[in-house]
């Protein structure tokens, strides 16, 4: 499944991989997803107004920005979305 993925993704073993996204049914983990996905392209919106001009540098913020959404405890194949085993709280996908 990890095959051509991020280094990210690539440490993750079968074992930890859960439901697909799509067939989720846990409100509160799609609302926090969401939120999270949301505050990256926000992030990444904030960024194209204080790097005018400056397209080296935005583009190494937008690959800042971009890797955060490993870190919202989901994987991919390259087809699926596919929700990691995370502790019971769905804070924990809180983005710092």
């Amino acid at each position: 499944m990890n095959e051509g993925k991020t280094p990210e993704a690539t440490i993750q073993t079968e074992a930890n991989v859960g439901e697909k996204i799509s067939e989720c049914t846990d409100i509160e983990y799609l609302r926090t997803l969401a939120e999270g996905l949301f505050q990256i392209i926000e992030d990444i919106d904030t960024m194209s107004d204080i790097a005018k001009g400056d397209d080296k540098f935005y583009r190494s913020r937008v690959e800042k920005y971009q890797k955060k959404r490993w870190k919202l405890g989901v994987i991919t194949d390259g087809y699926d979305v596919f929700r990691l085993h995370q502790p019971k709280s769905s804070s924990a996908l809180k983005m710092k």
